[in-house]
C-alpha cells in the first residue's frame, strides 16, 4: 500500500539524489493509479507499478544532463533544462504482473495515458512510458 495512492508511495517519487525532493502533482499520482486499476481490471491480473524516475531537484537533473554529455551519452539522462520532473509532474514508470513479473508493455501503458481524456503528455520508450501533467499537455514523442 502507497501513502500517495493504493500502488504509489511519496519516497519513489522522491529525487535520487537524497535532497528530499517529494513532492508529487496530484493530477499525476491520480494518472498513475488509474492506469494501474485500468490494466488490472483489463487484464484481471495484480498490476504493480514500478517508478523508474520520478522527481529531480534541479541540481540532480543539471549534473544527469551534463554527465549525459561528457559522457556521449552512455550516463547520465538526456534530460530537458526545464524537465518535468524538476516540478513533481513527471515519472517513467514501468508496470509488471505480480505473479510472473512480465512487463505490461511499455506500448499499452503508453496508450492508456494517450487515451484516458486527462490531456497528459506521454512519452513512448523502448524499455518504459514517462507521462507528465505540464500545463500546455498533450505532447507525444518516441525514442527507440
Amino acid at each position: 500500500m502507497g501513502d500517495l495512492s493504493k500502488n504509489l508511495s511519496r519516497h519513489e517519487m522522491a529525487c535520487a539524489c537524497g535532497c528530499g525532493f517529494d513532492t508529487v502533482d496530484g493530477k499525476l499520482g491520480e494518472a498513475l493509479q488509474n492506469c494501474v486499476d485500468y490494466l488490472a481490471d483489463k487484464t484481471r491480473l495484480d498490476i504493480r507499478l514500478d517508478v523508474r524516475g520520478g522527481n529531480r531537484c534541479r541540481e540532480h537533473n543539471d549534473f544527469l544532463r551534463e554527465l549525459f554529455e561528457e559522457s556521449g551519452g552512455k550516463s547520465g539522462a538526456k534530460t530537458a533544462v526545464e524537465s518535468q520532473h524538476i516540478y513533481g509532474r513527471a515519472a517513467d514508470v514501468k508496470l509488471f504482473v505480480r505473479s510472473t513479473g512480465e512487463q505490461v508493455t511499455p506500448r499499452m501503458v503508453a496508450a492508456f495515458f494517450e487515451n484516458c481524456g486527462e490531456n497528459l503528455s506521454v512519452g513512448r520508450y523502448s524499455n518504459r512510458t514517462h507521462v507528465d501533467t505540464r500545463t500546455d499537455g498533450g505532447k507525444r514523442w518516441r525514442v527507440g
